[in-house]
C-alpha cells in the first residue's frame, strides 16, 4: 500500500469512529421524543453532514441512510411533526449502516 493508500484507509477509518459517535447521538436525541428547537438542528446538521460526508469517503449505504433520516427531520419540521416512530427507526438504520461499514467487532 502506498502512502497516500494509507493516509486514505486511516482517513476512512476516522471518518467512521467519529460518524458512530454521531449515528449514536443522533439515535438517543430522537429517541428521546421528536426533536424541536435546537436539538432538531443539532439533528439536521448531524444528519445532514453525514449525508454528506458518507458518500465523500467512500460509504454510499451511510449516506443514504443519513439522506434519508435528513429528508425525514426536514419534513417533520415542515409538517410540524407526527414522525417520531418514523424518526426512530431511520436513526436505528443509520447506526446499522455506520456500524455495517466499520465492519465486524474484533471479540
Amino acid at each position: 500500500m502506498s502512502g497516500r493508500e494509507a493516509r486514505l484507509q486511516a482517513l476512512r477509518a476516522a471518518f467512521l469512529v467519529e460518524a458512530a459517535a454521531e449515528a449514536r447521538e443522533l439515535e438517543r436525541l430522537v429517541a428521546a421524543g421528536l426533536p424541536a428547537g435546537d436539538v432538531a438542528r443539532r439533528c439536521r446538521k448531524l444528519a445532514h453532514d453525514l449525508r454528506g460526508s458518507g458518500g465523500s469517503y467512500g460509504f454510499p449505504a451511510v449516506s443514504a441512510a443519513a439522506a434519508a433520516l435528513d429528508d425525514a427531520l426536514a419534513r417533520s419540521a415542515v409538517e410540524g411533526g407526527g414522525a417520531g416512530d418514523g424518526l426512530a427507526l431511520l436513526a436505528q438504520g443509520l447506526r446499522a449502516a455506520v456500524d455495517a461499514a466499520r465492519g465486524p467487532v474484533a471479540p
